[in-house]
Formats: structure tokens, C-alpha cells, sequence
């Protein structure tokens, strides 16, 4: 039981950044909320691991069937077990993330769309080709993303209807581009992802930020 030897501090900070993970993949629909659940430490994550309340995946007397407890798609299966095995390496010098140099990226393109939008994937307000390959191709994610989106997701119903609400179209693009357009990954990525790291990262440092 590899949290036996963190403190109470170092254990609730770990918590904390593997909920952050868990929240990421969720909102990318790499993993349904289910998975999300039964993946999650509980409301007083702390004491509960201490008296041995943990999930599934970290249970020592479960390791043969540690397969099982792995959400099924593979990007989050391959990040739960990087992060999984980080535990048992050497801690990172010290530091603050306040103390840190800031970071400028340039993104060279050109010519490039960077989001899909409406018309490029509900040309004459029926569902493009290109959009019902990434349907069928992440047809899992799909799934997620139509659970995600609540009762307007509801009418999905795991296929691209002719008239959706506004709103869900405009989550559907993103959804669509991030699976196909590179430059909205580079930049979500670099924007999004790597900002929620170091927010997650300075929580643990300040406890009042």
C-alpha cells in the first residue's frame, strides 16, 4: 500500500491531481461516468485510504484483475497507468510554480481551419460524411460525449440527428475537431490542458488558491 508511506499532505495533493486527470478525461469523453465513479477516491479521499477504502484500480488485494478496473479506451487507459506508475518514482525538485519563468508558444500555420463549424459539418442542415465517420470511427467517445451533454444529449441517441439545438452544435464541432483538425489539438493542448496542470499543481502548493 504505496500510500502508507505519504503523508497526509502528499496523499491529499495526489488525490487531488488524480481527480484532476480523471475530470480531463471525462470532459475529452475518453471515459464514460461510470468509469469516472468507480475510478474516484470518495468525498473524504484521505481517511478513506487510510483505513484501505480506495478505488478498484489501487486496491493490493485486487492486482490480478487490475486489467478489469481500466476504463476501456486505450489514450485513457495509457495516461492512468503513466500516472499510476509515477507514484513509485522520485519526487521533482522543489519548487513553485509562481517562482517559474513563463512560457510564449508560437503555433506557425497556414491557411488551416483551427475549429469546424457549423456549415462544414451541417452543409444543406444534414450531417456531412466527414462527421458521421468520426461518429462511427469514435463511436465509444460519441457515446460519452452524447452522456456528457445531458438531456440535450439524450436525443443523439448514439446517431447525428438532422436538427440539433444550437448549443450542441457548437460542442459537437469541438468535439469533431479535436479528433480531426491538428492545430485544435496543438492548441488545446498547449492553452487548456497544460493550463489545468498548473493550476492543479499550484492548489497543492497554496491551499488558499
Amino acid at each position: 500500500r504505496w500510500w502508507k508511506w505519504m503523508s497526509d499532505a502528499e496523499l491529499e495533493a495526489f488525490i487531488g491531481i488524480w481527480h484532476q486527470m480523471l475530470e480531463d478525461l471525462r470532459q475529452r469523453d475518453l471515459i464514460s461516468d461510470r468509469e469516472h465513479d468507480a475510478l474516484s477516491f470518495g468525498a473524504d479521499g484521505v481517511q478513506e485510504a487510510r483505513s484501505g477504502r480506495v478505488p478498484r484500480l489501487w486496491d493490493p488485494m485486487d492486482v490480478l484483475h487490475i486489467s478489469n478496473a481500466l476504463p476501456a479506451n486505450p489514450e485513457a487507459r495509457r495516461r492512468i497507468v503513466v500516472l499510476a506508475r509515477s507514484v513509485e518514482q522520485k519526487w521533482l525538485p522543489s519548487g513553485f510554480v509562481r517562482s517559474s519563468p513563463t512560457l510564449s508558444v508560437l503555433i506557425p500555420h497556414y491557411a488551416e481551419d483551427m475549429l469546424y463549424t457549423r456549415k462544414d459539418l451541417f452543409p444543406n442542415d444534414s450531417p456531412s460524411e466527414l462527421l458521421r465517420f468520426l461518429v462511427e470511427y469514435y463511436r465509444e467517445e460519441f457515446v460519452h460525449f452524447a452522456d456528457r451533454a445531458g438531456k440535450e444529449g439524450a436525443a443523439l441517441n448514439g446517431r447525428i440527428a438532422k436538427k440539433l439545438p444550437q448549443d450542441l452544435e457548437r460542442r459537437l464541432c469541438e468535439w469533431a475537431s479535436l479528433r480531426m483538425q491538428t492545430l485544435w489539438r496543438t492548441i488545446e493542448g498547449i492553452c487548456g490542458s497544460y493550463s489545468r496542470a498548473l493550476q492543479a499543481l499550484v492548489r497543492v502548493q497554496e491551499s488558499s488558491f
